[in-house]
């Protein structure tokens, strides 16, 4: 087992994480998925192939208008890549898979860093930050390398951007497949969403009408719809066995209410109505609905459904869907299915954008349909459930059971698959409530490399995760036939600072050099007989470094700790991290700390002021109609406290940005007299769920 290190640009850093590989340059222009560009270096700029090299090595890039700063890519492998006329330098004209225990990401200097995860941030389609955290580090060299003439004259290897494109199709079914189950709810709940759905329609309809008066019609669904929503509270399931029917219950309530009974569980349907009609704008009409959403948004967020690796629901082997073991499945749903993902969605033809190719592709989804059934086709549900979609995708009359999985599915992606977060609504007002056929479809259809973070982090964003890792290792192994694992390596031995190449004897008597010129050091001779030992036992600068830390040896002897930082090149606020073996556990969990990446002692994600994920999070808890409009309460809000406290809008100079308790207040009292839709039980739910999130602290 041996590390090598591919040399390219920050530049490709969200490339690079949006499909977890590193392909040579001609690649990404004809591969059709992903990011396109690919910038290239002189250290790595034979375009058919990506160098390898056996040795880190320090190397600069020119000042440019984009982020363009030197990265290496290190790999620990066991595969034996073609040897090029430089001796140490490999070369591979395929696609390198990427995984989080065998892959580092070493920049050289903290403002590259910083600056590449940033730019990160902005990329939707970068979503693998987090899972790499831990294997991302800032380290010098001091050994340049020249830029050898590496001459390597290889053909573009076709067959490669083949079986990538394949790759990435079934690695975004797998994760579609697991993300659909995440999103999956019950039947009751997506009933209860799709009538609230259907009481927004309504509330806005009456509102937006001329006299602001309901239709008979409209005043009799409301009122069934909104006691149907109530009917589980705890009076009317008490008054309800006294009654024969919801009219007579309505009534009865009605007659009570007008005796002076009141019941805090039940909403007022008269004051709900005069709202509507415009005595408070709407205002308590809206409010309670809010309310009601918030409960069911809470309700789906706590009980996530975990598909086990272990069920083995879904299974693709040798790049196709091998086995889908869903009760929703027909066997001949099964059947059809396998061959619509093997045959049909694997296409380069089908990139994601659904609505440009959605009557095209039902077409030929009927075509094989009716090719598999043969003589059934005739007589077949099939038949006429694939024609009613086809009609429906075209924006023509269709009707079709919406309870036949398979065929719902179906028409969901290809009416709504544009983006993932409309598909989920529409699919919910449908009142579908499995969702992994669905977003396997999805996920096929866009492929890995497309799809958002904000999609992905249902599965990156669990509490559990040891949830996270059994899932990664399984869609890995199913991919490439084996589970991502740590390779066994020989101890890491990099040499650093000025000392460049010098050998072991000669660097540890420049350690002890050093310290014989501080001559006012207390406690000199305990401390040199500590150093001396150390010595002894590492064979690297990073181990003594590593070591005496561990020690506690730093704080005694700080002048030393100076002189040799100084004298050997080393950054005094990167903290030396080794790149030996990382367990799966531990790369998964949470960290609280980023030092390694020596940016500060807690990571930008634990602050709510400054994750950049904190909207993501929140926005769950708000109705979808007033999202838009306390997102651009947030961002203005975020934006100025991160300015400097001098610079800041008046009333909130004194905040303290890292105080999470503090800004959380300030947030959820924001606008307080001029937001209607920022109602004060949506101002509690949040700031107990950031709190809850962020700490008090």
């Amino acid at each position: 087992m041996k590390r090598l290190y591919i040399p390219t640009s920050t530049f490709n850093f969200n490339n690079i994480l949006s499909s977890e590989s590193v392909s040579p340059k001609a690649f990404y222009g004809q591969r059709g998925f992903g990011y396109s560009r690919w910038m290239t270096i002189p250290e790595n700029g034979i375009e058919n192939v990506t160098l390898l090299y056996e040795k880190p090595f320090v190397f600069s890039r020119p000042k440019s208008d984009v982020e363009d700063h030197p990265m290496l890519i290190e790999l620990q492998t066991d595969i034996d890549f073609h040897p090029t006329n430089v001796d140490g330098v490999y070369y591979c004209d395929y696609t390198i898979y990427l995984d989080p225990w065998n892959t580092s990401f070493i920049f050289f200097d903290e403002n590259a860093l910083r600056t590449t995860l940033s730019m990160s941030d902005s990329s939707l389609e970068t979503k693998l930050v987090n899972l790499y955290r831990k294997k991302i580090f800032v380290r010098d060299f001091s050994n340049m390398h020249p830029t050898p003439q590496i001459k390597v004259e290889v053909e573009l290897n076709t067959k490669s951007i083949s079986y990538d494109i394949t790759v990435n199709k079934m690695k975004g079914l797998l994760y579609g497949y697991y993300i659909g189950a995440l999103l999956s709810t019950s039947k009751e709940w997506v009933r209860r969403y799709s009538i609230l759905s259907e009481i927004k329609d309504l509330f806005s309809s009456i509102a937006s009408s001329e006299d602001k008066m309901p239709t008979m019609a409209q005043k009799t669904k409301l009122e069934a719809m909104i006691y149907d929503i109530q009917k589980e509270s705890p009076a009317l399931a008490g008054l309800d066995k006294y009654c024969r029917s919801d009219i007579n219950l309505n009534q009865l309530i009605d007659k009570l209410k007008g005796n002076g009974w009141t019941c805090a569980d039940l909403v007022d349907q008269t004051r709900i109505m005069d709202s509507i009609m415009g005595i408070d704008n709407g205002q308590y009409a809206f409010d309670w609905l809010e309310r009601e959403e918030q409960k069911l948004c809470v309700q789906a967020q706590k009980t996530p459904k975990l598909i086990s690796v272990k069920n083995e629901e879904i299974v693709v082997a040798n790049n196709q869907l091998h086995k889908l073991k869903n009760s929703y499945l027909k066997e001949e749903d099964e059947a059809l299915l396998k061959i619509l993902v093997n045959e049909i969605f694997v296409s380069k033809n089908y990139n994601g954008k659904i609505s440009t190719f959605k009557a095209e592709i039902s077409d030929t989804i009927t075509q094989r349909a009716k090719d598999m059934l043969g003589e059934k086709w005739a007589d077949s549900e099939l038949k006429q459930q694939l024609n009613q979609v086809r009609h429906y995708v075209r924006g023509q009359e269709a009707s079709f059971d919406w309870d036949y999985m398979l065929i719902a599915s179906l028409a969901s992606v290809l009416s709504k698959g544009n983006e993932w977060g409309s598909l989920l609504s529409f699919m919910r007002r449908k009142q579908i409530s499995d969702y992994r056929i669905a977003y396997a479809i999805y996920g096929e259809l866009h492929g890995f490399a497309n799809m958002t973070r904000d999609f992905t982090d249902h599965l990156y964003g669990l509490s559990d995760k040891s949830y996270i890792a059994a899932v990664y290792k399984e869609i890995y192994g199913q991919l490439f036939g084996d589970s991502a694992q740590l390779l066994e390596l020989e101890p890491y031995s990099s040499q650093k600072g000025s000392l460049g190449n010098t050998q072991m004897a000669s660097w540890k008597e420049e350690v002890l050099q050093i310290w014989e010129t501080l001559n006012r050091q207390k406690n000199r001779k305990e401390l040199l007989g500590e150093l001396k030992e150390t010595l002894e036992q590492v064979n690297t600068i990073d181990s003594l470094i590593g070591s005496l830390f561990k020690k506690d040896f730093w704080s005694k002897a700080t002048k030393l700790q100076t002189a040799l930082k100084k004298r050997l090149g080393v950054k005094k606020k990167v903290k030396r991290e080794s790149c030996d073996k990382v367990e799966s556990g531990d790369l998964f969990a949470t960290t609280n700390s980023v030092s390694s990446l020596g940016v500060s002692k807690r990571s930008n994600d634990e602050y709510f002021s400054l994750d950049p994920k904190a909207w993501d999070y929140m926005k769950d808890y708000i109705p979808q109609s007033y999202q838009a409009k306390i997102h651009e309460d947030f961002d203005w809000f975020i934006g100025e406290v991160r300015k400097e406290k001098n610079l800041r809008y008046k009333y909130y100079k004194e905040i303290d940005k890292l105080d999470n308790r503090q800004v959380i207040n300030s947030f959820c009292n924001l606008k307080k007299k001029q937001a209607y839709y920022f109602s004060d039980s949506l101002r509690e739910t949040l700031k107990n769920a950031l709190l809850k999130r962020y700490g008090g602290k």
